[in-house]
């Protein structure tokens, strides 16, 4: 009787993941990104530290990343790095507070490159070449103890991309940008549990991702130290080669279960307006403001479009800086603050995040650090925190200050 409870169970237990995947979505679904839904580049050291604003305030090679168009006031060849940490806690993730699996908050930490790149003028055009770390979909494995049949989860997954970008002031004071985003990755997910006496089973599932769009970009400077920037990605689509395997074993049985699909997520097109502004030859003051059209995502999973009923949302972004000039060297001090609100619909998380940072222009390089902390106002009160380093490298005119 034993034998045939357990292959009853085998056999209906991938229904919680069907029944889970059609629930009101979650923060962290399994496809959500680590952190944060709204994704519109990877940022400088810089550009974090001055509260997420980089569409009319950029001056890396990363700059491309929010608006190609930016790179058109680069005077020389630059190069630049930028390494990432990043912790974030979650309370509802796969069967975790989503089942009878109860736990407190958790957290996990990644560090990784953010992005490295390059851009060269040549023959009235500037080019970029940049990689960029794109989405983590990182979680916490979790083991649960259950009495002679642990139940393990394991959860693994980034993405990955490359941008090429071209630049040309089209008028006096008013560039235009295109750049080209080629993304992939892999998200992988596996459930596994020991029942004791040779018996065991475990689901494992494994997403190849690949997609590409555009972005184009606008940067205009006025007469009255106000730099204006606006930039728009065309909707991202992620193919997905999907595969799940399904095992059971037990001394009498074994039963082997392989599906495999290949789906599809949209994601929307992005639309951002940025401003910076000089309010003294040392003092910058910059905002952007971005907007995610949310309720037009979606997601297919093993050949079934998924329900997320989610909300178009606006981030809004604010920083400043402070430099100490001096005749070689420069001291930059920056604060900011951003407001990111999740697009889910039945559960209101909205991330408060306040951003800090500091950086030092010696010779042909700068050195940037910078940390973000943020808590959504969700019940659980989860957070994200940031910290990065970014290192430039100037072949030329220094035009950070421009």
């Amino acid at each position: 009787m034993k034998k045939y409870a357990l292959i009853i169970f085998i056999l209906t237990f991938p229904l919680h993941f069907t029944l889970h995947a059609q629930s009101p979505p979650l923060q962290y679904e399994d496809e959500a990104p680590l952190g944060t839904w709204n994704i519109f580049g990877f940022l400088s050291a810089r550009n974090l530290g001055m509260g997420n604003t980089a569409i009319a305030n950029s001056s890396e090679s990363s700059a491309s990343l929010f608006n190609p168009a930016l790179l058109a006031n680069l005077k020389s060849f630059k190069a630049s790095i930028t390494l990432f940490a990043q912790t974030s806690e979650m309370f509802r993730y796969s069967l975790i507070n989503t089942s009878s699996i109860r736990s407190s908050k958790l957290g996990i930490s990644i560090f990784d490159v953010g992005s490295a790149g390059f851009i060269f003028p040549y023959k009235g055009f500037t080019y970029g070449v940049n990689y960029f770390f794109f989405e983590s979909y990182e979680r916490p494995d979790f083991v649960v103890p259950y009495p002679g049949q642990p139940l393990n989860g394991e959860f693994s997954g980034n993405a990955r991309g490359i941008n090429l970008s071209v630049s040309r002031e089209i008028i006096s004071d008013l560039s235009l940008g295109i750049s080209f985003n080629y993304i992939a990755g892999k998200r992988y997910l596996k459930i596994s549990e020991e029942f004791g006496s040779g018996t065991s089973y475990f689901d494992e599932k494994s997403h190849d991702l690949y997609g590409w769009n555009l972005g184009i970009g606008f940067f205009y400077r006025t007469p009255f130290n106000l730099n204006v920037g606006a930039s728009i990605k065309s909707p991202l689509r992620i193919k997905t080669d999907s595969e799940i395997l399904r095992e059971f074993k037990s001394p009498v049985i074994e039963i082997f279960q392989k599906d495999t699909s290949k789906d599809e997520t949209k994601k929307p097109f992005l639309a951002g307006l940025g401003f910076s502004y000089f309010l003294r030859k040392n003092i910058l003051i910059s905002s952007d403001f971005i907007y995610f059209p949310w309720k037009k995502y979606e997601y297919f999973y093993f050949g079934e479009k998924v329900e997320r009923n989610f909300k178009s949302v606006i981030e809004i972004c604010i920083g400043g800086e402070y430099s100490l000039l001096f005749p070689k060297e420069s001291l930059h001090l920056r604060i900011g603050y951003f407001y990111d609100p999740q697009p889910l619909r039945k559960t209101e998380i909205n991330y408060n995040n306040f951003t800090f940072g500091a950086g030092v222009s010696l010779g042909k390089f700068r050195i940037d650090g910078a940390y973000s902390t943020g808590s959504a106002t969700d019940v659980e009160k989860i957070s994200s925190k940031k910290f990065l380093i970014s290192i430039v490298y100037f072949s030329g005119v220094n035009d950070e200050k421009d």
